[in-house]
């Protein structure tokens, strides 16, 4: 974090929590422990189309669940604020194609199938299933993943819980009470041990036993030999890789010498000393700690959004450098803030009028020289 006139600039970091108190808490300590860092909680009332934005990152731990929160930081992403936890990405992430990606890329992950809809948010309308085979063969779907099976929901985002189901007659129970979720059958894999792997960032990784069972996390112990330890970080730096995620976790099934994803959906996991042990806690809150740090001193070194560049149709976007406490780089799109637009828009006004002055003819629209309209932390 370069210094600004031999001062470091203010980098203000926004939280967005919902009732993970414990662990926004300490990553907050943990954060403000470093020169020339704010943080403190985003408040949100009203977001209009420009809306300044007084924060030059934002950690997301609660839109998945608030599709305002979700809206506005997109929003947030157009003045150049950096999102831990992108809020294009996510809003658009589903477990079967989080699979589907992986098996592609190589990475063994259990067959599954994806299931339609029991019913729909909205009517579709006369004719609107006329692509939909019926009746489906229930039994051919499951021989397909072999029983028994677990039938779970595509949106990480969903709190609803997988089933085990051993037959046809369970499957349509489960499914008949699925509403509109959309759901996924996955074959039952078969483990000695399951680990939950964190992931912050494409490098960092903290390592967890979980119990299925209890759902809870804790410390993997002397079990986790140094060969299998490695693999996982390996496996799970890839999979983060592939995913684009920012924080996140997968769950690993390991079965004798063989590791399977069973599950890479998860951009919310639980934090809380409660579900993962004070141990895990500690090293989780610092593994965070040191990626966020790490994004924000991209932030100031000017190292720009991708997603900005994309949505502005430029290179760049974000802070300039050494730029905290609210200035901001426009990228080579020419755009910037809705502020720097209506200066730059009445500083063009007042050449147009000289020009005309002048009698200077503008070019035709269309011809040239017109416009156009991760950091390594430390592994478990």
């Amino acid at each position: 974090m370069a210094p600004v006139n031999g001062k470091v600039a203010i980098m203000r970091i926004g939280l967005i929590y919902g009732s993970e108190e414990k662990f926004t808490s300490a990553l907050a300590e943990s954060l403000r422990g470093e020169a020339g860092i704010e943080v403190e909680p985003v408040r949100f009332a009203g977001t209009g189309l420009e809306e300044p934005w007084r924060f030059d990152l934002v950690v997301d731990r609660a839109s998945a669940r608030v599709p305002y929160y979700r809206s506005a930081l997109r929003q947030a992403v157009l003045d150049g604020v950096r999102v831990v936890g992108d809020p294009f990405r996510e809003a658009t992430r589903d477990r079967f194609f989080d699979l589907s990606l992986l098996r592609r890329l190589g990475v063994p992950v259990p067959e599954t199938v994806l299931l339609p809809n029991k019913e729909y948010p909205s009517d579709p309308g006369p004719g609107g299933l006329r692509n939909l085979a019926y009746p489906l063969d229930w039994d051919a779907l499951l021989e397909r993943v072999g029983r028994p099976a677990w039938l779970k929901d595509v949106d990480p985002a969903r709190l609803a819980g997988a089933h085990k189901v051993h037959d046809r007659e369970e499957l349509l129970y489960r499914f008949d009470r699925s509403g509109a979720a959309t759901l996924m059958l996955q074959r039952d894999v078969i483990w000695d041990r399951l680990y939950r792997c964190f992931t912050f960032g494409r490098e960092g990784v903290v390592l967890a036993r979980y119990d299925a069972a209890g759902r809870g996390c804790s410390e993997p112990g002397r079990d986790l030999e140094r060969g299998l330890r490695r693999g996982l970080q390996s496996l799970a730096r890839r999979v983060a890789g592939a995913l684009g995620t920012d924080i996140a976790a997968l769950d690993v099934a390991v079965d004798g010498e063989n590791l399977v994803v069973i599950d890479a959906g998860s951009s919310l996991p639980g934090f809380e000393p409660e579900e993962i042990g004070d141990s895990l806690f500690r090293r989780v809150v610092e593994a965070s700690s040191r990626f966020i740090l790490a994004e924000a001193a991209d932030v100031r070194a000017g190292r720009g959004s991708d997603r900005l560049a994309a949505l502005l149709g430029g290179t760049g976007g974000g802070r300039a450098e050494g730029g905290g406490g609210g200035e901001r780089r426009r990228g080579s799109s020419g755009r910037g803030s809705g502020k720097e637009r209506r200066r730059d828009g009445r500083r063009d006004g007042r050449r147009d009028e000289r020009d005309r002055g002048r009698g200077r003819r503008g070019r035709p629209p269309g011809e040239a020289g017109d416009g156009a309209d991760g950091a390594s932390v430390a592994d478990g």
